[in-house]
């Protein structure tokens, strides 16, 4: 009886582990800064936002969960995409020059989702 509650236990963590989702390393950058981001300032202690570039492998992780290509004036490679949520607080392209990037941005003071990138 303890040889089967083992055997089971065993296959009940294998199970487990292989559906478990754990933290992945990534290539990222960020911006803190102040106003806006076409004309970015420094950050100041009552407003400080934050621009999160993504790129590589979780920027295509993240490109492949945010639904249909959208047309964006901004790309003008043949061939490029872009993908947004549609309050702009995750945009993805891309481009054969540069691969996948994902900005994402936040407003660290009222702590909320904001855009994070512009054309």
């Amino acid at each position: 009886m303890n040889r089967l509650i083992y055997i089971g236990c065993i296959a009940l963590l294998s199970v487990s582990s292989a559906v478990a989702q754990e933290f992945k390393k990534m290539d990222s950058q960020y911006m803190l800064y102040s106003g806006s981001l076409g004309d970015p300032v420094k950050p100041t202690k009552k407003d400080t936002k934050i621009s999160i570039e993504i790129s590589n492998q979780a920027a295509e992780d993240i490109f492949n969960q945010l639904g249909s290509d959208l047309k964006d004036v901004c790309l003008q490679d043949p061939g490029s995409r872009y993908r947004m949520k549609s309050d702009g607080s995750i945009a993805c392209t891309y481009t054969q020059q540069d691969g996948y990037i994902c900005y994402i941005g936040i407003d660290l003071k009222k702590g909320k989702l904001i855009p994070g990138s512009i054309c």
